[in-house]
């Protein structure tokens, strides 16, 4: 949202706590044709999601179950491999960067994929190793008591994506 700010467009956020990047996707689906632009802050690969009567549930490290037993379920069946997740977050950023009609930023949270050779149709505006999780660490950006980075981070990090913008 705040990228979408200093560019000067209008914003519906549409991320959801703990989702996962098959969330985005799954989303940008639903919503394709829907804007002019398209901002992706893509989560690590250690996060999935899962359809269980008729409701969709992230699969993330903490997430809620309805129990613990289902929780781990779910997990060892659709994410317990890190080459999984790692190959599942790459489908997922190539499709959405594939499908979309409009310009994509491509933004990482955490866990990057930058070993990956990505297409060039795929827009990295920090494509040095400059995750938001490890920038924030290493500039010594505040935390929440939840441990989420204070809105500083977040601003200071936008502020970065747009000045290396190449659209």
């Amino acid at each position: 949202a705040l990228v979408a700010y200093l560019l000067g467009y209008n914003v519906i956020n549409l991320g959801i706590p703990g989702g996962s990047n098959d969330a985005m996707f799954r989303l940008f689906l639903d919503h394709a044709n829907d804007y002019d632009l398209v901002i992706a802050a893509w989560s690590g690969f250690n996060r999935s999601e899962f359809f269980y009567n008729d409701a969709w549930y992230n699969l993330a490290p903490g997430a809620a179950m309805s129990s613990i037993k289902e929780y781990h379920k779910q997990w060892y069946v659709h994410n317990a491999h890190d080459t999984q997740g790692r190959l599942n977050k790459i489908k997922n950023v190539i499709a959405l960067n594939s499908l979309s009609s409009v310009p994509v930023i491509n933004c990482e949270s955490f866990w990057p994929v930058w070993d990956y050779k990505w297409p060039s149709s795929v827009n990295w505006p920090l494509s040095n190793n400059d995750n938001f999780w490890d920038w924030s660490n290493r500039n010594n950006y505040k935390r929440t008591q939840d441990g989420h980075f204070e809105l500083a981070a977040h601003q200071d990090y936008a502020k970065i994506i747009v000045e290396n913008l190449k659209l």
